[in-house]
């Protein structure tokens, strides 16, 4: 604390060739300021913001073209898959090729061209969860088709509504996927898996 006439620099104390000056401490106390309000920021980027043009335009053809897919195969003998009537495909599944194993995803391509064709049991037996992902990807294009719409108008913030179907959509799609991974696990522990 100064007392009134005293200088600071009577205080000074000198280290090799500078000469060092203490703060001067007042006895009234700083009057109090209020906390900074830290804006909140987004959780993640899809809530907030609109996507790319060209990632709404992926997110609208990609699922346009897995379904317009089923719509053009059919399944032949066995686990045979071909395209327009009598062009087979070659197996994609590697630890099944390999190892004679189904891996989660076996199935899936023929549970949809049983679904394009109107035949949901079929669809079923091949893989239950192929059911909910072809449901799943007929919702994306209307939510892909309104990001775009979002997108294109040049909006800065997506509007609450899409914000929330998108984390929905982000949660059912990890849902789904789960739902994959543990009847996979389920059919290996029951041996159904070698075929």
């Amino acid at each position: 604390m100064q007392a009134q006439g005293e200088n600071s620099e009577d205080y000074a104390v000198s280290v090799g060739p500078f000469q060092v000056i203490p703060p001067v401490v007042s006895a009234v106390p700083a009057p109090m300021q209020p906390p900074l309000a830290i804006p909140s920021s987004p959780t993640r980027r899809s809530e907030k913001r609109p996507l790319p043009q060209l990632v709404c335009w992926l997110w609208l053809v990609g699922p346009s073209l897995v379904l317009a897919l089923s719509w053009l195969m059919s399944v032949g003998d066995g686990r045979q898959v071909e395209l327009l009537a009598g062009h087979p495909l070659p197996e994609i599944c590697t630890l099944h090729a390999s190892l004679g194993i189904d891996c989660p995803g076996c199935g899936l391509t023929r549970s949809f061209i049983h679904l394009a064709d109107g035949n949901p049991r079929a669809a079923w037996q091949l893989n239950p969860i192929g059911i909910l992902l072809f449901v799943y990807l007929l919702a994306q294009l209307p939510l892909a088709a309104l990001h775009l719409q979002v997108s294109l108008a040049q909006h800065k913030v997506l509007p609450p509504a899409i914000a929330q179907w998108t984390r929905w959509n982000e949660h059912l799609l990890v849902g789904i996927m789960a739902g994959l991974l543990l009847q996979w696990i389920a059919r290996l522990a029951t041996g159904d898996l070698f075929g």
